[in-house]
């Protein structure tokens, strides 16, 4: 990572965490911390006001105070008409480092890390809370909740609950390996059994420990030039170097991997519905992916987040499926289908590679929580999954097409395809993208674009809604509030 890569980061990692001090001190001071460490030296041109808000996710009045506070520092200087420079001296940056505590460098190395992008932070500049309107989740009031309650209850009651309450098996509890199993290859054509799948704390800790098991520091991973941020920076853990490439209406453009064939060590992707565009890759294209993966050895992380959310058809086959999964680790969640907070994942790949993963688990997490995956398990077991589907695919599709037309009547200037499955739509707003962001800010509300998923922050046009978490009637008034703001 450069160092103008390092200084953003940091400028987006403090952007996140809380405060006494107003906004724009806490990320001048973040500037001045780069400045001492030698990621920002003299003569350095900054971005212009507007440009730094949007790759840092702040209005652009706080990125305009930031600047005004650093030059009345005499660390940068304004120019009219000019992007702002660098204009600190050499024995400034010193006097600067020796007024620091001793523990300065361990705060920055921190900072320098890559985990500075995780978690979704639904606030604006001065801190005011936004309802998210890019959520890709469900809504928690549609839960089971009162059927995955009473599985609970019954976990705990069985027989079995003082073994539940010990330590466990870190690939997770045999009984939900089983249930998860025969969904896979029921449902998915997924050749799997217990002994190749291994329970993690949802997909997020599932990437990381595929990555740091399969990947070496140094190996190039390709993915899709906009995707799942959390899931860059847990490869990015490993020490690998991401790669990416771009995408269209039929997914990830393999061919444009095979330039780069003896270069690639895997692939990471979500090639079902795409994150966070949510189209599918084309038949064609997955059939030239797993060629190449076979031809050069390609290890393909196939992460298929919400699978069952298919509202026109059957859903598309895994990459897993069938012959294909001898060179995919397949990755798999209950967190869209159910709820995140249940924190219920898995890993399905080559037996080999599953008790590898279970090993470095085990050192990390030691294991899941066995209560919720007996009752999981349970539930599964006696069809709650099956009569949850069918509820939750008939919300879905409802929503989709409420948000769909809410979109059209109230922001009839934004391009959008209907999108087959997923619990979200994304839409192409050209140049006025932060102009919308903006507005639904003021407006109480969240939206994320193209920038905070593009893989370098260069991206820009998209923006994603929600749809899943919110009623149609919550969505039809968010959506006229933020055209009042817009006009």
């Amino acid at each position: 990572m450069d160092g103008e890569a390092l200084w953003l980061e940091s400028l987006k990692a403090t952007r996140r965490q809380q405060g006494a001090s107003a906004l724009h001190e806490r990320l001048a001071e973040s500037v001045r911390r780069s400045i001492e460490a030698g990621l920002l030296a003299s003569g350095d041109a900054l971005p212009g006001a507007r440009r730094l808000a949007e790759q840092v996710g702040v209005h652009r009045h706080t990125i305009a105070a930031m600047y005004r506070l650093l030059a009345e520092q005499e660390l940068i200087e304004l120019i009219p008409r000019s992007v702002p420079r660098v204009s600190i001296e050499r024995s400034t940056v010193e006097r600067l480092r020796a007024s620091r505590p001793r523990d300065a460098r361990y705060r920055l190395r921190a900072q320098r890390d890559s985990l500075v992008r995780l978690g979704h932070f639904d606030s604006d500049a001065e801190g005011k809370t936004l309802v998210s309107l890019s959520d890709g989740i469900p809504d928690p009031r549609e839960i089971p909740s009162a059927q995955i309650a009473r599985a609970i209850r019954r976990a705990m009651r069985s027989r079995s609950a003082a073994d539940l309450l010990s330590y466990r098996d870190p690939r997770g509890e045999t009984s939900l390996r089983q249930q998860i199993a025969a969904l896979l290859r029921e449902r998915r054509s997924v050749p799997a059994d217990p002994s190749r799948i291994c329970m993690t704390q949802g997909s997020q800790q599932a990437i990381y420990l595929a990555a740091q098991t399969v990947l070496s520091p140094g190996d190039v991973v390709a993915v899709e030039r906009l995707g799942y941020q959390p899931a860059f920076e847990a490869l990015r853990c490993a020490g690998v170097r991401l790669k990416p490439y771009p995408i269209d209406e039929r997914g990830l453009q393999v061919e444009r991997l095979e330039q780069d064939a003896e270069k690639i060590r895997a692939v990471y992707l979500t090639p079902h519905h795409h994150f966070p565009t949510t189209v599918s890759l084309s038949q064609k294209r997955r059939a030239h992916l797993l060629s190449l993966a076979r031809k050069h050895r390609w290890l393909i992380l196939e992460d298929d987040y919400d699978h069952e959310l298919h509202y026109e058809g059957p859903p598309i086959l895994p990459l897993a499926s069938g012959d294909g999964g001898a060179h995919v680790l397949y990755i798999g969640s209950f967190s869209k289908v159910l709820a995140p907070g249940l924190r219920v994942g898995y890993l399905c790949g080559a037996k080999n590679v599953i008790d590898r993963v279970a090993t470095r688990r085990r050192v990390v997490d030691r294991q899941g929580n066995p209560i919720i995956e007996a009752a999981l398990a349970e539930w599964l077991e006696e069809g709650g999954l099956r009569r949850h589907l069918t509820r939750a695919k008939r919300l879905g599709l409802e929503r989709r097409d409420a948000t769909s037309l809410a979109l059209r009547e109230c922001l009839p200037w934004l391009r959008f395809r209907i999108p087959s499955g997923g619990m979200t739509i994304w839409a192409e707003a050209g140049k006025r993208a932060p102009e919308l962001q903006e507005a639904a800010a003021r407006a109480g509300y969240r939206l994320r674009t193209s920038a905070e998923f593009s893989i370098d922050g260069r991206e820009r046009g998209g923006v994603r809604f929600g749809f899943a978490r919110h009623r149609p009637s919550e969505i039809a008034r968010a959506l006229r509030r933020i055209s009042i703001e817009i006009r």
